[in-house]
């Protein structure tokens, strides 16, 4: 609230010369206009050669037009889109999740990836809203890479499940057990190359 309190204006109204202003008994004449300026929330990647880049704005169109065309000083061509209503073409990134399960089987591990939702992917593919379309999550993924003692800093995949274009990820994986505090890292990498990372400890039996 602190922050959005700073970015409130006040703008004065006074009477325009040579222009009449009415007034009568009891009227409280409009002597300022409260407002929030344009808001950056967001930016979306890398600014293109001509400078494109798309950011988030928390605003009314007209604010947001006004604070764009005050930082526009090379003149590149830029459009407002209000993603409340006018989402016609808009992508909302959001990243993919997936249902991972840890077993200890004897001296093994056992990682049996039980789901996995890629909501781009599917927006792409407009199943968005419906996802049960998709008969198997195997077919979202590309490839999946697994680090049976992840060092938490560089993945090390002794696994790497990379199927042909005709063939799907496994999604069940046995690993050797090294003991409890064991950190298992599992990265999912779907067709669009959108990355899912997980760390499993193992715990004590």
């Amino acid at each position: 609230m602190a922050q959005d309190e700073k970015q409130l204006t006040i703008f004065d109204i006074e009477e325009a010369p040579g222009r009449p202003m009415l007034h009568w008994l009891g009227k409280r004449p409009l002597r300022a206009v409260k407002y929030y300026e344009a808001q950056l929330k967001e930016q979306y990647g890398e600014p293109a050669e001509d400078g494109w880049v798309n950011r988030l704005y928390w605003g009314d169109n007209l604010q947001v037009m006004s604070h764009l065309k005050r930082l526009n000083v090379v003149n590149i061509p830029f459009e407002i889109r209000d993603i409340l209503t006018d989402r016609k073409d808009i992508i909302f990134k959001r990243p993919p999740e997936a249902d991972i399960a840890l077993k200890l089987d004897g001296s093994k591990a056992v990682v049996e990836i039980r789901q996995f939702y890629s909501p781009m992917l599917l927006q792409k593919l407009q199943l968005e809203d419906d996802p049960e379309e998709i008969d198997d999550w195997r077919q979202l993924v590309e490839a999946i890479l697994i680090d049976p003692n992840y060092d938490g800093e560089v993945l090390k995949p002794a696994i790497q499940d990379i199927p042909g274009k005709k063939d799907m990820v496994s999604g069940v994986y046995e690993l050797p057990l090294a003991g409890p505090g064991q950190k298992i890292a599992i990265k999912i990498v779907d067709v669009l190359s959108e990355e899912y990372f997980e760390v499993l400890e193992v715990g004590a039996r």
